[in-house]
């Protein structure tokens, strides 16, 4: 009992990690291998930034746009749809307080998780890389809120094996990603990732269709019906992502005027970019502004 009692109490620890005097609104649903927390980040209280590492494996499963999702220094946009896996001992977290998302983290004991694969035969297996989620892990996930939310909960008969379920499908998910990968790796396919670091790399820079699509040495139209398939959005709209993200940051870091930030993350007037601003986020860069500085210390309106 003592053991089962310090094992679920790693699991909470594991994805209970942010600041103890934030006022998030947030859930834990929890068993003996399997801990569900679902967070949600307003205008007030903000998702807080908090970068953190366990020994638990962590999968982070976006509700809503995620910016700035980090794991070893590495920085990821979090798209809807996405499992964003964290393995045992890697450091990961936000790194910076965000608005209107939600996600829900699911940490799973180690020597359970590894135990799951053994079963599966693929112990060797190493989940470090994003895969999509599916309907059949979201209604699991459902289920086994709706389980641990019970009075009288049926641990044996329920609760534990929904949380085998959930376990099992992450495996046979990310075991499907791989498999993908070895049929479709081909060289155009590595080509598309190149030009998405480029992108990651160059936002601030003028990119053009001609100028990506020569990264790779495909045609442009070609090139744009690859880059979506493997992005589900075309060039244009990936690149106003990240420049989107990265204005973001400015905006609620620095006091650069929207004239600067426009220019430092890639759009020569200021008209253009105030539009692609508004149709990400439905505010202005103002009045994106004016909602951090309410929380944000150190900040003030100019």
């Amino acid at each position: 009992m003592k053991d089962e009692k310090q094992k679920a109490e790693k699991l909470l620890n594991a994805i209970s990690y942010f600041p103890s005097s934030s006022s998030m609104s947030f859930e834990f649903y929890s068993s003996r291998n399997v801990c569900v927390g679902s967070f949600c980040g307003t205008e007030d209280p903000p998702l807080p930034a908090c970068i953190h590492s366990h020994g638990e494996y962590e999968f982070i499963i976006p509700k809503t746009p995620v910016h700035y999702l980090m794991r070893d220094d590495n920085i990821y946009f979090g798209q809807v749809g996405r499992i964003f896996p964290v393995p045992s001992g890697n450091s990961h977290g936000i790194k910076y307080p965000q608005t209107d998302v939600r996600i829900d983290v699911i940490s799973v004991n180690k020597e359970y998780f590894d135990e799951l694969k053994r079963s599966k035969n693929c112990s060797r297996l190493v989940i470090d890389e994003v895969f999509s989620c599916n309907e059949v892990l979201r209604n699991y996930i459902k289920f086994y809120k709706l389980e641990c939310q019970r009075q009288t909960r049926d641990e044996e008969n329920k609760v534990e094996p929904l949380a085998q379920l959930i376990v099992a499908e992450i495996i046979d998910l990310a075991l499907e990603k791989m498999c993908k990968k070895t049929r479709n790796n081909t060289t155009y396919q590595q080509g598309i990732r190149s030009v998405a670091d480029y992108i990651n790399d160059h936002y601030a820079e003028e990119l053009s269709l001609e100028t990506l699509s020569a990264i790779c040495g495909l045609s442009p139209s070609y090139f744009t019906r690859a880059f979506k398939k493997m992005y589900d959005c075309s060039p244009s709209v990936y690149i106003s992502m990240v420049r989107i993200s990265n204005a973001k940051v400015l905006l609620e870091t620095t006091l650069h005027s929207v004239k600067e930030i426009a220019l430092k993350v890639g759009y020569n007037r200021s008209s253009t970019f105030c539009d692609a601003f508004k149709k990400e986020t439905e505010m202005t860069p103002n009045e994106y502004r004016a909602s951090i500085l309410g929380y944000k210390e150190g900040l003030q309106r100019k």
